[in-house]
């Protein structure tokens, strides 16, 4: 299901760092006490060794990970041509699998419906299901 419409925002899906800055933002406008933040998987230069020290991050994360209600909300990033790579669509499966939500987006269209319809649709259903929020 689409969102009636999805409202004119300041926000750019031009580039794969545009669109990860609008979705992280965008989940912390529409959910209230949220927490959403970009995973680096990059490494780092260590002068004390004096070369690049490759991060310890597990392969295949996706580019964004947030809490909502209690809920692991996770969003990959993949510009138009993009392909997942074996590593992401199997870390995906794992992730759906332990009950996080996953999305798949190429544009601010995606995140934007996907967060107000189909998200808070898995929300109810979760708790619907007899779950609770977590204790404080």
């Amino acid at each position: 299901m689409k969102a009636a419409y999805v409202p004119k925002t300041k926000f750019s899906d031009k580039t794969a760092n545009d669109l990860t800055q609008a979705a992280i933002r965008s989940i912390q406008l529409l959910f209230e006490d949220s927490f959403a933040t970009r995973l680096s998987s990059t490494g780092t230069y260590r002068q004390d060794v004096g070369r690049f020290v490759p991060s310890q991050q597990r392969k295949g994360l996706p580019d964004i990970f947030g809490v909502v209600e209690g809920l692991a909300v996770f969003i990959e990033i993949k510009m138009p041509g993009d392909r997942l790579s074996a590593d992401q669509v199997q870390t995906i499966t794992e992730l759906r699998a332990a009950g996080a939500w996953v999305l798949i987006a190429s544009n601010y269209e995606d995140v934007y419906n996907s967060l107000t319809v189909d998200f808070r649709e898995h929300i109810f259903n979760h708790y619907a299901l007899g779950r609770t929020l977590p204790e404080s």
